[in-house]
């Protein structure tokens, strides 16, 4: 059965009265018509749909299977022609700077962000690297040691006004030092 989880308290979600319906009645066994059951994984509430406009990102701390308390930093995003709701993990997977000062772009392939600091850019609907630290420099030293990797999404869902976010793929708690056990390790 997937988690219900509120990452802001911790505990079942009780102020949203449609879920919790669809929750208990999958427990005991019932379900109505009109109400649709969440996929499985570990969809965590993260903010209303209304507290996110077009153009806008939102830092947020999330709970994920590792860290139930919540502990995974990630960025929430409204970007795109249609207004999609992306999330997507806070650091770069290059070196872990943050990406909340990214810049967002469309391309054929879809919405991307640009990391700000070594300019590599990762679609944020399917976490593929478009673009690994282009450019001359000290980016060219870097691509011979580290290889290209990809940016880890997060797939969401609105439901009843509210945005969630399935944190079942997470794997790592999100801060420094968990990451730098994660990270990219040098080419041999």
């Amino acid at each position: 059965m997937p988690c219900f989880r509120s990452s802001r308290s911790g505990q079942i979600l009780s102020r949203l009265p449609s879920l919790r319906a669809t929750v208990e009645g999958s427990v005991a066994g019932e379900s109505t018509a009109d109400e649709e059951e969440m996929p499985p994984g570990f969809w965590e509430y993260a903010l209303r749909d209304s507290d996110l406009a077009r153009g806008q990102r939102r830092i947020l701390q999330v709970a994920t299977p590792f860290s139930p308390q919540g502990g995974k930093k990630i960025i929430i995003a409204r970007v795109g022609k249609d207004a999609n709701v992306y999330a997507f993990d806070y650091m770069c997977p290059h070196l872990g700077v943050s990406l909340a000062d990214g810049k967002f772009g469309v391309t054929k392939d879809g919405c991307t962000i640009q990391c700000s600091q070594h300019n590599s850019i990762f679609n944020i609907e399917n976490g593929k690297c478009e673009d690994w630290l282009p450019g001359g420099g000290f980016n060219v030293l870097q691509r011979m040691v580290t290889p290209a990797v990809n940016l880890v999404t997060y797939p969401t869902l609105i439901r009843d006004g509210n945005v969630f976010v399935d944190m079942s793929q997470a794997k790592t708690r999100g801060n420094f030092e968990d990451w730098v056990e994660d990270r990219p390790k040098m080419k041999k």
